[in-house]
């Protein structure tokens, strides 16, 4: 969204509407109309700049591999880097969307960066009558880069008009490179970045895919390993381990279970209850008063959010409130979204139990 400076603009006008009524005695005169245009761009360009945008769209991300919870605590330190750079007087809030989201189908009606939990999407709204947003960006990188080592943070266009002009693309410009090998695409990616970094008037040159994101694949096999009487798990801290078959999720143990019996196991139980059961959980999420302010949303987990537009925000009725310092209406909604998460849980278990009984 864009805005106009109260400040010069009506003079600015009535001085446009003198110009064309000149325009209309002299019809004639074309050079001195083009002169006209180009030197009101000029005006608007030099005078005002930056202070038309009333949105900073900022993209952070943490070195490679970093939980989505260590992401926050990085995301909450640079929020309040950027309230001791903006003024309070002309800052209205702040908004993050961190991490991926859990559908890949969100990312279909928003821009954005993010592949993963060190990723987020932080948005700046300013009020009316603000600095040029140019230097506060200045200042933000520059805060960034001498107080948190390590995480990268770029800005991206944040009204419509920009985004649409760049077709969709985080940037103005998208220079691409292409082959069979990828790690000779990415060795010259790097030469390429460090000579545009070279270029006057580029800004935020980055690399947007990171290839060091640090993986470890362990394969269980499940059918040797429920003979054996364990089970394979790999924990949150990214170890493989083994514990016994009561250790893992029951539903997966009955369907390995099942599938070491040539699935004959499954023949005679009632799969129809089971499947009732699993549908059943999608929609305890929901409650029949829906959001506060938009009750047409029933979904309690994700919903779009009430400033992000198509932007998605996990616990919406918790969060907003929340962000906006609402506490008293956030404390009613833990206590919803409480009973629905307490809800939802009983209709795992009792769709776990009946999984479990129809292999014995």
């Amino acid at each position: 969204m864009s805005t106009i400076p109260a400040l010069g603009v009506p003079r600015a006008r009535a001085w446009r509407t003198r110009v064309r009524r000149a325009r209309r005695r002299h019809r004639d005169r074309s050079l001195g109309d083009t002169l006209t245009d180009l030197y009101m761009l000029w005006w608007l360009v030099v005078v005002y700049g930056g202070a038309f945008v009333s949105t900073v769209r900022e993209h952070l991300r943490a070195p490679a591999g970093t939980r989505v919870e260590q992401t926050e605590v990085v995301v909450d330190n640079v929020e309040r880097a950027v309230r001791r750079i903006v003024p309070p007087g002309e800052l209205d809030q702040i908004s993050d969307n961190i991490g991926s989201p859990a559908f890949s189908y969100v990312l279909a009606f928003y821009q954005t960066d993010s592949i993963g939990p060190q990723d987020a999407d932080i948005l700046i709204s300013l009020k009316p009558g603000h600095h040029p947003t140019v230097g506060y960006e200045r200042q933000i990188r520059q805060t960034i880069e001498r107080e948190f080592p390590g995480v990268m943070v770029y800005f991206q266009a944040a009204d419509i008009v920009s985004q649409v002009l760049n077709f969709g693309l985080s940037a103005p410009i998208d220079a691409q490179i292409s082959g069979q090998k990828l790690e000779q695409n990415y060795a010259t990616a790097r030469r390429l970045e460090d000579l545009m970094r070279g270029i006057p008037g580029l800004t935020d040159v980055r690399i947007a895919q990171g290839l060091d994101y640090p993986t470890l694949r362990v394969n269980v096999d499940r059918t040797k390993a429920l003979e054996l009487g364990v089970g394979g798990r790999v924990g949150a801290d990214g170890a493989g381990e083994l514990a016994d078959a009561h250790a893992l999720e029951r539903p997966c143990d009955a369907l390995a279970a099942a599938e070491l019996h040539g699935a004959s196991a499954l023949a005679h139980a009632s799969l129809r209850q089971v499947n009732r059961e699993l549908i059943e959980s999608e929609r305890k999420l929901t409650s029949p008063q829906g959001l506060p302010g938009r009750p047409w949303y029933k979904h309690e987990i994700y919903a779009p959010g009430m400033y992000t537009g198509y932007g998605v925000k996990t616990l919406p009725a918790v969060r907003e409130a929340i962000e906006q310092r609402q506490w008293g209406q956030a404390g009613t909604e833990i206590v919803v979204v409480g009973k629905i998460l307490d809800g939802e849980a009983a209709v795992i278990d009792s769709a776990a139990n009946d999984l479990e009984n129809a292999v014995r």
